[in-house]
């Protein structure tokens, strides 16, 4: 886990020089990411009344049922993308809960970099940007969402900003394909949808681009609305909450052929 925190860590850093911020400036940044790391060590062991009830018996259902194969049982309420994670998180030597934290973390960083994307937008000169990738690190919020709680909002909410940022920088098929992935992700995406509107009407987006937000989507669906292409699990009925038991069934030649057609769309 350490050495994951310190990859994570090299990971910012990275996305710093990548960014163009070497020397002082770089060396100034160090202090608040190390701060924001450390918040986030320091609140890895906590386990949330959420994590014990739902993502805990989630992963173990994972683990016992063969991964991914147990995708075709029905278990847990997040979506397809979130619960292909925890399939391979089972096959990891790593204890759930930090598995499950430290994606969270990882898309930390991420939506650090989405905003320090946004702000260059506007305002190129000066440590503007620097600020505000060191300022959502530490963002109380975001600390007890991922490192605390284990929650996944920072996963849609990064794809968000820099699906944003890639209109502004008239890059629109990343655009759509990013809110994609963010409506994959999670469905609190949809009221930002209306945004990419806007952006068609200023020409930033072409109507065409639509087929690129479509396509990821609609083919799986989501957790409680599938796609013609998601796992059989998705139309195997409602989910089970975690505590009941879960039986696994034969699978039947549609769901072999369900499957097939899964990793081709993939």
């Amino acid at each position: 886990v350490g050495a994951l925190f310190c990859l994570l860590f090299l990971l910012a850093a990275g996305l710093l020089r990548r960014e163009g911020y070497r020397g002082p400036p770089l060396l100034r940044a160090l202090f608040p990411l190390a701060l924001a790391f450390f918040l986030r060590a320091f609140l890895l062991d906590y386990q949330s009344q959420d994590y014990q009830i739902f993502l805990e018996q989630w992963a173990a259902f994972f683990r016992e049922n063969g991964g991914f194969s147990a995708l075709d049982l029905p278990v847990g309420n997040y979506n397809v993308p979130y619960l292909y994670f925890m399939a391979a998180l089972s096959y990891l030597p790593l204890h759930d809960l930090y598995g499950i934290k430290l994606f969270s973390i990882l898309f930390d960083v991420l939506l650090a970099w989405g905003g320090l994307r946004l702000v260059r937008h506007f305002k190129r000169q000066g440590n503007a940007p620097l600020f505000a990738f060191c300022a959502i690190l530490l963002l109380p919020t975001v600390v007890l969402n991922g490192a605390c709680w284990g929650q996944c909002d920072s996963i849609y909410t990064a794809f968000l900003l820099h699906a944003f940022v890639s209109a502004l920088e008239r890059k629109p098929a990343a655009s759509l394909l990013l809110l994609a992935a963010a409506f994959s992700f999670k469905l609190q995406a949809i009221f930002l949808v209306p945004l990419w509107c806007a952006l068609w009407f200023t020409g930033r987006v072409r109507f065409r681009h639509l087929l690129l937000f479509l396509r990821p989507v609609f083919p799986h669906g989501t957790r409680d609305h599938p796609g013609p292409f998601s796992p059989s699990f998705h139309s195997a009925g409602p989910a089970q909450g975690p505590g009941k038991p879960l039986k696994k069934r034969r699978p039947r030649k549609t769901d072999r052929g369900r499957r097939f057609l899964t990793k081709v769309s993939w």
